[in-house]
């Protein structure tokens, strides 16, 4: 069976019941706990199946030394500005940054897959330029409309080059939108601004769907929630399909999607590595 997960940052449980949005709810739908507020670690926990101590994503710009650590929080609240900073304590020695990407097997790894800036494992650069513009425009009401737009943009970018990818072999397909989490932060005091924030999201999920297929198992996901501009614990999840064991953390869609694609829980695949060593098949 094939399975697309479609990946929302920041998409509210509470508020996809608010709104009813029948193509975000899907069949079967439901909340999640997640080990982190921050967009990477809890990605890399969905794609891993892992906590963020076995995975070992840490939040973005994190070092391995506690002293260049503080350092950095400190220049931030000042306003300095780190980026050549960063590259001189790396060149120097002093310190490194801690890995963005998951240190153990993900999804991607057992399928042939696609995967369209998903974050801790592909994302687009160009997303963290958006959002550092976005804060920087966010100061002045006459950039507004340009915020908005920018990130409407990214819905279409981002479809562009998913709809290119599933022309090609795939068994597991994945596409990760930011703008969901980045215009939620500045415009969530605009209901019906968010409303029609969560609508384009419905018909983002109406248009894989029809592309991908009915007999295809579609999972909508979110990494955390939102109240007031800031992250909660309200992730959001549905499938197309009714799930015979509902995910209650975000580390058990791992192997709820393998289980999907017919792949043997790790477990299993260990004992089966083991007795192919021990007939000499395998090092």
């Amino acid at each position: 069976m094939k399975v697309v997960i479609i990946g929302f940052d920041g998409l509210d449980s509470e508020i996809v019941e608010k709104f009813k949005v029948p193509e975000l709810v899907q069949k079967d739908h439901g909340s999640t706990l997640t080990p982190s507020l921050y967009t990477p670690v809890v990605w890399a926990s969905f794609i891993t199946g892992k906590t963020p101590e076995e995975h070992g994503v840490k939040q973005k710009g994190r070092w391995d030394r506690l002293p260049v650590s503080m350092l950095r929080s400190v220049l931030l609240k000042l306003g300095v500005r780190l980026r050549r900073i960063g590259d001189l304590v790396e060149r120097l020695g002093l310190a490194k940054r801690v890995s963005s990407h998951p240190s153990v097997p993900t999804i991607f790894d057992y399928a042939e897959s696609v995967a369209v800036s998903v974050p801790s494992y592909n994302e687009d650069p160009i997303v963290w330029r958006w959002w550092n513009k976005t804060q920087e425009l966010a100061r002045d009401p006459r950039h507004w409309a340009e915020i908005k737009d920018m990130w409407s943009r990214e819905f279409a970018y981002k479809m562009h080059y998913f709809k290119e990818e599933v022309t090609h072999p795939w068994s597991l397909a994945m596409i990760h939108f930011f703008a969901s989490d980045a215009l939620q932060h500045f415009f969530y005091w605009d209901e019906g601004f968010i409303e029609r924030l969560y609508k384009k999201c419905g018909d983002i999920v109406r248009g894989i769907r029809s592309l991908v297929g009915d007999d295809v198992v579609v999972f909508v996901v979110s990494d955390h929630g939102h109240r007031q501009g800031m992250h909660t614990n309200r992730a959001f999840w549905s499938s197309s399909h009714p799930l015979s064991i509902r995910p209650r953390h975000i580390t058990n869609f791992f192997s709820i999607i393998l289980d999907l694609l017919g792949v043997p829980p790790r477990d299993e695949e260990e004992k089966i590595k083991k007795h192919l060593r021990d007939l000499g098949y395998l090092d």
